[in-house]
């Protein structure tokens, strides 16, 4: 048809078509494409902001990401990657970070630049807030073939609408937990005193002795972890 308001139909002549094509105003600034298969259900719309949505069910006007996938059910709101081959390796999530406007370019990003987020949002009435978030930054001055990172995760606390990060990886192989460093080392064996010393960056001790073990603890200034 040539008509800007009539539907495209492929494989049948009504609601039982293969698939149908379809415009939702037939013009203006707001239309989008929908993409029905048998008995008219949508699959898939393209909107004129260039949203993609896949499920049945249109993205809220609140939701302004360009892939969305929305449902009622588990399966209808699920993400499956799966990769088969006879071999060790996997399917990949990836994450892309440039400091150039222009994709494919590759400018170097700088310490403290966020290369990729995951993260939690969730309904407090009126809008969408972030419950918990998993962070990647980049931890130092990166070069070519060197690009040192560290990892962050960030919950949100009770009366609050905003994450406050609660542990961190660095490049350094360090954990900090609740503001406290550390070290990834290989564990401390104690077995031929009755007291230790632990070290600034001693993150975890093996006791071999049959009796007590007094420990003696770095000061605050230099051990600000709050576990051992």
């Amino acid at each position: 048809s040539t008509s800007v308001e009539s539907n495209l139909l492929i494989g049948g002549s009504g609601a039982a078509s293969t698939l149908t094509l379809e415009s939702t105003s037939g013009a203006g600034t707001t239309d989008a494409i929908k993409f029905k298969t048998a008995s008219q259900a949508e699959r898939m719309r393209i909107t004129s902001a260039g949203q993609v949505s896949i499920a049945s069910v249109a993205p809220p006007a609140d939701i302004t990401d360009n892939l969305t996938v929305f449902g009622t059910n588990g399966a209808a709101s699920s993400l499956a990657l799966g990769r088969f081959s006879a071999d060790a390796s996997d399917g990949n999530v990836n994450f892309f970070k440039s400091r150039n406007a222009t994709p494919g370019s590759h400018p170097v990003v700088q310490s403290d630049d966020e290369l990729g987020t995951i993260q939690w949002l969730a309904s407090d009435g009126d809008s969408y807030v972030t419950a918990a978030k998993i962070t990647g930054f980049c931890d130092g001055t990166p070069g070519n073939d060197d690009m040192p990172a560290r990892i962050s995760f960030w919950t949100t606390p009770d009366g609050s609408a905003t994450p406050t990060e609660r542990v961190r990886i660095t490049s350094a192989g360090l954990v900090s937990v609740l503001g406290g460093s550390f070290g990834l080392g290989a564990p401390v064996t104690e077995s031929a005193s009755d007291t230790h010393t632990v070290a600034a960056t001693t993150n975890y001790l093996i006791t071999n002795r049959a009796g007590a073990v007094t420990l003696t603890l770095p000061t605050a200034s230099s051990f600000t972890g709050r576990r051992i």
